[in-house]
């Protein structure tokens, strides 16, 4: 039986991409929790809260999964071709920790926006269609 140890900056970079690994689903359930929690104490819905959710879930999965494509494959080597410098070496373990927050925060900045003005219209009288 061996036993390997890494030293330099290597250690380092294996150690914050364990840390992210291990951390990221839990951080995920809080945010979403907190959010679903807030925008329906908010907004007294039950339903509104799943479909933002939903909405910000996809948002998450459609960013990630454009990334991969572009990166991680050869897809689109034709159209840019400084891609084939990361030759396929995948994304960073600091990618899902960036974006993921920054796509929940556009999106969820958005959509209140968007419920927030058909709340107003509802507000004034105007039927479901209209507002």
């Amino acid at each position: 039986e061996y036993t390997a140890h890494v030293a330099a900056p290597s250690a380092g970079d294996i150690d914050s991409s364990d840390l992210v690994e291990e951390k990221m689903p839990m951080i995920l359930i809080c945010i979403v929790c907190s959010v679903t929690v807030i925008v329906g104490a908010v907004f007294r819905s039950v339903f509104l809260p799943l479909r933002l959710a939903f909405a910000l879930a996809y948002t998450v999965f459609i960013t990630l999964g454009v990334a991969v494509v572009v990166y991680q494959t050869k897809t689109f080597w034709w159209l840019f071709p400084y891609l084939e410098d990361f030759d396929n070496e995948g994304l960073s373990y600091t990618v899902p920790a960036v974006v993921i927050p920054v796509c929940i925060a556009l999106g969820l900045d958005y959509d209140i926006f968007l419920i927030t003005r058909i709340a107003e219209y509802r507000a004034q009288g105007m039927p479901n269609d209209a507002a």
